[in-house]
């Protein structure tokens, strides 16, 4: 075997030892695009998003994960803790809400959520959103 080629047969032996899941890399590239073009909007725009975050008991394990991914592309973000959510102005002045991983909604969450939606909300959701709901 070429001297060339064994470090790189090296590294995969180790990519093999330890696989990604390739949906949570599918999932985390498009949230990362999705994040990167904020700053792409019209200069009016851009300055009217306000991405808030939603925090839950079914993302706490992955939380410092989804904060760090945030940081490291650079974008401002506030914290909507979901166990303050009971009506639509509990998401206070945000106008993008993205729910990484947030599993249950209860009835009242999302009955604030529809309603914030429908006064002009977009929402970014990956992983099991809802699904125990």
């Amino acid at each position: 075997m070429s001297k060339q080629l064994t470090p790189l047969i090296g590294d995969l032996s180790r990519v093999k030892s330890n696989p990604i899941d390739l949906k949570t890399i599918v999932v985390s590239t498009l949230i990362g695009l999705l994040l990167n073009s904020l700053p792409w909007l019209p200069a009016a725009r851009a300055e009217t998003v306000q991405l808030g975050v939603v925090k839950s008991r079914d993302n706490q394990g992955h939380w410092s994960g989804i904060t760090e991914r945030l940081h490291s592309i650079g974008v401002n973000y506030c914290i909507v803790d979901l166990t303050e959510v009971k009506k639509a102005s509990d998401f206070h002045n945000t106008n993008l809400l993205f729910l990484p991983n947030v599993e249950f909604l209860h009835p009242k969450q999302f009955q604030a959520l529809q309603e914030w939606i429908a006064q002009g909300g977009k929402v970014i959701v990956s992983g099991p959103t809802g699904l125990l709901s």
